[in-house]
This record gives structure tokens, C-alpha cells and sequence, in this order.
């Protein structure tokens, strides 16, 4: 995956739209102290500095005279980091770039979605507006390389009293002191794409960490790893250098994030959940972008808990992998079903959920150890290459997803406390049902398709 095109083509996106809703904001003349449903909504205006509109109301002074600065702080990675994508960095924005849109795909003729507003605390309906696509319905992960040309200075654009800067940090040892400077020097700040390392990035920044639209620090590592929010019975792997450790993860709400080593839980596990399936998922623990996902077909259900820990540990040292050796492991069943995935935005206001999103995976064959081949037919490796808008994908379990299965695991005072976007992964498997699969505590690349939505015009 060219996971840094698709990162630079989010970021200037979101750059662009920062700048759209800021723009709006500072020549809205409506007093601050309405309620957000009570203000009028221009028709025409594009659905997503609409919702950025209402995250920056109360926390950006709204004033022409002085105007808003969108800076936008940019790092490579470093020299012989395997990506998958080249190691030419880009360096500038283009403020005026489009997400990278292919041809539509059949769907109904009646693109309408609702975009709805939650209050987290009562799991009440707020508000509803209704957005239609104006566009492609399509957003593929771009192929290739599609690195912008590398200019030397990169370029400050104007929008109505509102710019934008881009910030290179061609040194990876510099980025950590740049990225205080800048949320030092900043009303507020958004940290979009640096799982797995989001909480590093964050605590970092000591009390400026106020300033930043995210979950609080000592929210992100639950919301990091994806053992802990995730509504599907699993088993987490701990890879050691002599043994693994094997974990049953407690999937009742009053203690999603416990873990279990003892021996007769983690085999309760393995028989209520294991025993009968006939297809594994194996995937790190925190990661983003598809790394080492793996979809493991078996030629029978395998009941016996000792020859399951040999096939996976097996496949994890003899396959190629992406990721580390001494990254934790998290193992459960495969849910066949359609995969999706919603984009929610946190405000002071309440919580707003786009549209959910079809996920279109790729799955690629990968070669079995001749060994394992008595128990495994195929072995696949997972990949995301986009997204799809569907009218016929979006799920009456919304709100089942949202509450029962998300938020039961967070306390009020949690609920309150995140700010900015997130991700729900799910697999629906029928209309009115969904699986939450994990949580990604960032903005996903959804965004590059829902930014086209616009509001629609009665």
C-alpha cells in the first residue's frame, strides 16, 4: 500500500477544509452561545468544514483582523524504513488537491445519507442532516507512487483571510522538538496518522497536550490497542524469546481492557470461540494500514488447543512478515460479512457519524509452509484498498454499533473527554446487525471519500 500517498493526499484534504470551515466561521456574525442545531446551515456548504465548523466554534476566536494559520507539519520517514511506497519526500502541499477519486461504481440512484449528531452521555439523537454525493462514489488507495513533485520552498496559500503552511522536517531527530514548537505556538492542533505511536506523540507534549483535538492520553492506549475495544471474543499473543504468552481478553464492558493468563481461562476460550470455526484472523495488535493481517482458511475445525498454538506460531515465524517479531498478536475467528467502516467526529456539541463506508479489501495469496499444509488450505494476506458509499450499506445497527458496543466500554467522564475523529471498524453481517472489530483513534482514510459530500439543497 502507498499508505504516504494516501496519508499526504488525507492531510492536504483536511488542510483544505480546515481553512474552508475557518473561513465560514470568521465571517459568521451568529452568536457563540446558540446551540449549534439552533444556527442556520447555508445550503451548498460541503459537509465536512461544516462538521470541522462546529469542532473549531468554541475554540478558535473568529476575527478577520487577525487571520487564522493552518500550518501543516510534515516528516519522512526514516532512511531504510521498509514502507512499501518510495522514499522521496514530498515536499510541499497542494492546498488545492482533490482526494484521489476513480471511477464510480454502480449504485442506487438515490445517493442520499443521513449524517447524524449523538449526545454520547444520553445515546440520544441530536440532530440529522441529510447529504447527498456529488461525485464518485469510489475512493481506491492509490497504486504506485504518486509523490508530488519536490519544490524547495513549499507554497503559502491565502483563503479569506485564512492560510496555509506546510512545515518540513526533513530530519526525523528534529520532528519531536518541531511538532512542541508547533502545537506550543497554536490555538489547537490535530494528530492525524502516527499509529502506532499516538500516544508517544502525544504524551509528549506534556499539558500543551490540552491543545490538541484527540483522545486524552490516558484514553489512547486502550483505543491504540486493539484488544481492548474490539466486541469480538478473541485470544491476544504475546511472542517471547523462549515462550508465548497467551491472553483471554474479557469482553464485558466493565472491564474490556482485562486479560486473562491463566491457563483454564485462555482454554474456556479457545473452546467456546475456536473450537468450531473454520477460519482464523491473526493480526498485530496495533498497527494501521492492513499490516500482517491475515486471513488463515483451515481444512477442519481444530479443537485441540496444542496444535492450534503450533500452526499460528508456525505461520508467524516461517511467513514474511511486516512487522516485528515481538509485536503482540491479537487471534479470534473470521466474521464473513460485508466490512465497514464509520468516521465519527467529537465535539463539545455531541458525537457526528457519517455515512458508513463499504471497505473493499483485497486478499492476496500467500505461499503455506509445506508443514502446515495438512491443516491449512489457504492462507491470505488482508489488504484495504478503498472505500465505497452505499445507500444499501447504511445499517439500521448504528446505533447498537455505537453505544452498546462502543461507548458501554468507556465511563461518562471518558465519554466527554475525546475530541476530533475516530474510526469504528465493523463487519456487518446483515442489515440490522454489525461487529465491532477494532477502533482506530485517528482520522482514516474514509475522509478522502465523505469530504466529497455536500449538503443538500432543499
Amino acid at each position: 500500500m502507498a499508505l504516504r500517498a494516501e496519508a499526504w493526499a488525507m492531510i492536504t484534504s483536511l488542510a483544505a477544509d480546515c481553512c474552508e470551515a475557518l473561513r465560514i466561521s470568521a465571517q459568521d456574525s451568529h452568536d457563540d452561545s446558540l446551540p449549534r442545531g439552533s444556527q442556520e446551515i447555508a445550503t451548498q456548504e460541503k459537509c465536512i468544514p461544516w462538521l470541522l465548523r462546529s469542532l473549531f466554534s468554541t475554540r478558535v476566536k473568529r476575527s478577520l483582523t487577525n487571520p487564522h494559520v493552518i500550518k501543516v507539519l510534515w516528516h519522512p520517514y526514516p532512511k531504510g524504513r521498509s514502507t512499501g511506497a518510495s522514499a522521496v519526500t514530498p515536499t510541499y502541499s497542494i492546498f488545492d488537491a482533490r482526494p484521489l477519486i476513480t471511477e464510480p461504481l454502480p449504485h442506487t440512484n438515490q445517493s442520499v445519507y443521513p449524517l447524524v449528531c449523538w449526545d454520547p452521555v444520553r445515546q440520544q439523537q441530536l440532530e440529522t442532516r441529510t447529504v447527498s454525493l456529488r461525485g464518485a462514489s469510489y475512493w481506491k488507495v492509490p497504486e504506485g507512487n504518486p509523490e508530488p513533485p519536490s519544490m524547495k520552498t513549499p507554497p503559502t496559500v491565502r483563503c479569506d483571510g485564512v492560510s496555509t503552511e506546510t512545515i518540513m522536517v526533513p530530519d526525523p531527530n528534529l520532528l519531536l522538538a518541531q511538532w512542541r514548537a508547533a502545537v506550543r505556538d497554536a490555538d489547537l492542533a490535530l494528530l492525524i496518522a502516527p499509529q502506532p505511536k499516538m500516544q508517544h506523540w502525544l504524551t509528549a507534549l506534556g499539558a500543551l497536550s490540552d491543545k490538541v483535538l484527540t483522545w486524552p492520553v490516558d484514553l489512547l492506549a486502550r483505543a491504540e490497542d486493539k484488544r481492548h475495544l474490539t466486541s469480538l471474543p478473541s485470544l491476544v499473543i504475546e511472542p517471547r524469546p523462549d515462550s508465548w504468552r497467551f491472553l483471554s481478553r474479557d469482553t464485558s464492558p466493565a472491564s474490556a481492557s482485562a486479560t486473562h493468563s491463566d491457563e483454564a481461562d485462555v482454554q474456556r476460550t479457545f473452546q467456546d470461540v475456536f473450537a468450531n470455526a473454520s477460519t482464523w484472523a491473526l493480526k498485530p495488535t496495533n498497527q494501521c494500514g492492513g499490516s500482517d493481517v491475515w486471513k488463515i482458511s483451515l481444512a477442519a475445525p481444530v479443537s485441540d488447543f496444542t496444535i492450534a498454538i503450533q500452526i499460528i506460531q508456525q505461520l508467524r515465524e516461517q511467513v514474511p512478515c511486516e512487522t516485528g517479531s515481538e509485536q503482540p498478536l491479537l487471534w479470534s475467528p473470521w466474521v464473513e460479512g460485508q466490512a465497514g467502516s464509520l468516521l465519527v467526529l467529537a465535539t463539545e456539541a455531541g458525537w457526528w457519524c457519517c455515512p458508513p463506508c463499504r471497505q473493499i479489501l483485497k486478499f492476496e495469496d500467500v505461499p503455506i509452509p509445506l508443514q502446515l499444509q495438512k491443516h491449512v488450505t489457504r492462507l491470505q494476506k488482508v489488504q484495504y484498498r478503498g472505500a465505497e458509499l452505499d445507500t444499501a450499506f447504511t445499517t439500521n445497527g448504528t446505533k447498537d454499533l455505537l453505544f452498546r458496543q462502543f461507548a458501554a466500554n468507556l465511563t461518562v467522564a471518558e465519554r466527554r473527554s475525546i475530541r476530533g475523529w475516530f474510526g469504528i471498524d465493523f463487519v456487518a453481517t446483515s442489515h440490522e446487525r454489525a461487529t465491532l472489530i477494532e477502533i482506530n483513534p485517528r482520522l482514516t482514510s474514509s475522509y478522502n471519500l465523505l469530504r466529497q459530500l455536500c449538503l443538500m439543497v432543499e
